[in-house]
């Protein structure tokens, strides 16, 4: 390679990495610099809703002059041919169409005008603005302003009839060219996952061989890139042995298993590389590659571990660096051995508020699921809030919310000498307060959201324009303390399982957990398996790098491990022998055609145990109905077991990967086993037989005397009785010596 030649390359991977794949004109991501394009192959377009970019389903604009902005990037690997915004909006009737109207702004530019003309009647408008691609960065500020009046003379600028809305169905459009990306470790993740782009990860996972060692660095992978796509979902596809025909995808490659298409490499050892689809060239193939199963093993935990420190085509893992965890220390869960920092959930910038009615300033809380509120009412929030105490009108105030509830209220238009101005110094505009959190009210997955409003100041009209300068801001500092609470929940509960892929979880690798999955796992029941585990990483955000994945599972391989049976296959013997620790298990015999584990099998077992009618409950075997349950480990104590199956791959597949996707009909997994027939999950039991975790002696003596009051009843009889003995006998003795000595 010339000397021209080589600094063309180091300059296309420079500008790979900042991020950078516009042309020359500006289209795209960036700032006129230069990047390998594709050639035009038919129309490729994203549709993203404003809800995907962090909005709430409607956006209030008030007053005489509002503006609510949305930040979007564009993907690495993409570039914008054409980018539209599609407005569903209302607005008042009230308002001069002469003088109202939306302003359209990106980067800080108008691109466009909306005029508000006069209606008669209500209802939504719809309206495309085209947005100069000349102006696209790699990160983007979309605004949207309104400028309204309702009258010629004097006006209040936050007179009631000043407003505007923009509807759940407005969406911004992007037509694109895919970019050739240097073949360059030191891009990753992108370009597989993309920071930028808002949408669920699809990703493609290419497996050579189906065998336990290519399946557990696959579910490595998967849960790695869960992790990364945190609250945008995940949606993974599992191939075997066949490279898709589009785009990205991931190729574990074990041995001498090579792909069609793809020309065989020679392997020295665990090895990741990136190359180029030979289906399609401006797609990349990530390849995770060793000559037996370890050495992928090995591969796929060095690029999850380390991948911040590759470089170039092709590297070679001789040695990777595992760090022991411990329990309940996974990244994206509040710390309970310290104090949690707000500071610590969201950069500076997201920590304030600007205006009289901001957005809310939003916290997501995921706390470890097993957290016991037994003998504790609340955890202590040590909040230190700044607002704008200058002429703060009357009824203002910061509402604190958890969960949609509200927990507690500041008036920030209080008086001299109340208990909110003791707490601060007088003009500083700073409060610090302890606020007890009721513990009842936190979930795995908990929403804390501050609440700044300044109502409008009284006689507005007339008196000039106003301008709306406030600030608010949480101080990065507040922190919420979670230390000394116990372990301690009832199980099983498959609502932790989807919310936080719990017990399994407890090991932010899943070191101390077990997949069960088919001999010959069809590619339905493997995507399904990916899908979970790229659940399981999203709840932790850290790879499974621990998780012992098999086919042929022995009795004595379970011990001490909380085991996820997907899709039954060779695990159905042990399950047969297992039916009785069921949560829907029954005595009586089952007709001997009925399988134990099936879906028919279960809801048999369900509606002899209600007394229901037989036919009543049971679907049609071809339903397509699939469960999922949860109970007590057999083998060890305290373990968990999970499992999986239904009566179509396609069903299991889909279970998972509504669970994936976070989707809304997930909320409804709850309890010890639940049916997903369709697009809907039904609660079938609500039984709870063991406990996990550890309340420690004393507080566990109070639990349970608790729960069995008649058991104390009985121990403080049997103990006075006892007492009541001893002082009889004593009593008697003394008795006796006097009468002797008497004598």
């Amino acid at each position: 390679m010339t000397a021209r030649r080589s600094w063309r390359f180091l300059l296309a991977v420079l500008l790979a990495a900042a991020g950078l794949g516009a042309s020359p004109a500006g289209h795209g991501a960036a700032d006129g610099r230069e990047a390998v394009l594709s050639k035009p192959w038919g129309e490729r377009s994203h549709a993203i809703e404003l809800r995907q970019l962090g909005s709430p389903p409607e956006i209030d604009l008030l007053g005489a002059e509002a503006r609510r902005g949305l930040y979007f990037g564009l993907r690495a690997d993409e570039r914008v041919k054409r980018a539209r915004l599609e407005l569903s909006y209302s607005y008042s009737r009230a308002l001069l169409e002469t003088l109202s109207h939306l302003n359209v702004l990106l980067n800080g530019e108008v691109v466009d005008t909306i005029a508000l003309t006069r209606r008669e009647q209500g209802g939504t408008l719809r309206h495309t603005t085209e947005l100069p691609t000349a102006l696209l960065r790699a990160h983007n500020q979309l605004d949207i302003q309104l400028v309204a009046h309702y009258t010629l003379g004097c006006e209040d600028p936050l007179h009631p009839d000043l407003w505007a809305r923009i509807d759940q169905g407005s969406r911004l459009l992007l037509d694109v060219d895919p970019v050739a990306l240097p073949n360059e470790l030191a891009l990753l993740p992108a370009p597989f996952f993309d920071a930028r782009d808002m949408r669920r990860l699809d990703l493609p996972i290419v497996l050579s061989a189906v065998n336990d060692d290519s399946l557990q660095a696959a579910g490595v992978v998967a849960s790695w890139f869960g992790a990364l796509a945190d609250y945008r979902g995940v949606r993974f596809s599992a191939h075997a042995g066949q490279l898709p025909q589009h785009g990205h995808a991931v190729l574990i490659l074990g041995g001498n298993e090579t792909p069609p298409g793809l020309a065989p490499a020679k392997i020295d050892g665990p090895t990741v590389s990136i190359m180029a689809n030979p289906n399609d060239p401006m797609g990349k193939l990530l390849v995770i590659a060793g000559r037996n199963g370890a050495e992928v093993r090995t591969a796929a935990a060095g690029l999850v571990l380390g991948s911040e420190s590759l470089a170039g085509p092709s590297a070679l893992l001789t040695q990777v660096e595992r760090r022991p965890r411990k329990p309940y220390d996974a990244p994206n869960w509040v710390p309970v051995d310290r104090p949690l920092r707000l500071g610590e959930l969201l950069p500076p910038r997201q920590l304030t508020a600007d205006g009289r009615d901001p957005w809310p300033i939003h916290f997501r809380l995921r706390v470890p699921p097993d957290l016991s509120a037994w003998g504790v009412d609340h955890v202590p929030l040590n909040l230190t809030f700044h607002y704008a105490n200058h002429q703060v009108p009357a009824g203002s105030r910061l509402d604190i919310l958890l969960n949609g509830r509200l927990i507690k209220h500041y008036g920030l238009d209080a008086p001299k000498k109340s208990v909110i101005e003791k707490l601060h110094a007088p003009g500083t505009g700073v409060v610090r307060d302890e606020i007890k959190v009721p513990l009842y009210a936190v979930s795995p997955d908990s929403s804390l959201q501050f609440k700044f409003r300044y109502l409008p100041p009284a006689e507005r009209a007339c008196s000039g324009n106003y301008v709306d300068t406030r600030r608010s801001a949480i101080d990065p500092d507040s922190t919420l303390d979670l230390t000394g609470l116990t372990h301690h929940l009832a199980m099983p509960d498959l609502g932790v399982f989807n919310s936080a892929g719990f017990p399994f979880s407890r090991m932010a690798d899943l070191s101390e957990s077990m997949v069960l999955l088919p001999p010959k796992a069809g590619e339905s029941v493997v995507a399904a398996y990916l899908n979970v585990l790229g659940a399981i990483g999203e709840a932790t955000a850290y790879p499974a790098v621990g998780v012992t994945v098999t086919s042929r599972p022995e009795p004595e391989m379970l011990k001490d491990k909380d085991v996820l049976i997907i899709g039954g296959g060779s695990a159905a013997p042990m399950l047969d022998a297992w039916s009785r620790h069921m949560p829907v298990a029954t005595a009586r015999p089952l007709d001997p055609d009925t399988p134990l584990w099936t879906v028919g099998g279960v809801l048999d077992r369900l509606s002899r145990l209600l007394g229901f009618d037989q036919k009543a409950v049971q679907p049609a075997p071809d339903s397509g109905a699939t469960l999922i349950a949860g109970f007590e480990s057999p083998v060890t104590r305290g373990r968990s077991v999970v499992v999986m199956n239904g009566a179509s791959d396609a069903g299991l597949l889909r279970a998972a990967s509504l669970i994936a996707e976070n989707s809304p009909a997930a909320v409804k997994i709850q309890g010890s086993i639940v049916m997903l027939d369709g697009d809907r999950f039904e609660p079938l039991s609500e039984e709870k037989t063991y406990y996990v975790g550890d309340l420690g002696p004393f507080a566990s003596m109070q639990w349970f005397f608790a729960r069995h009051p008649l058991m104390l009843v009985f121990i403080y009889m049997l103990g006075a009785l006892l007492v009541g003995t001893l002082f009889y006998v004593g009593l008697r003795a003394r008795a006796e010596r006097r009468l002797r000595g008497t004598d």
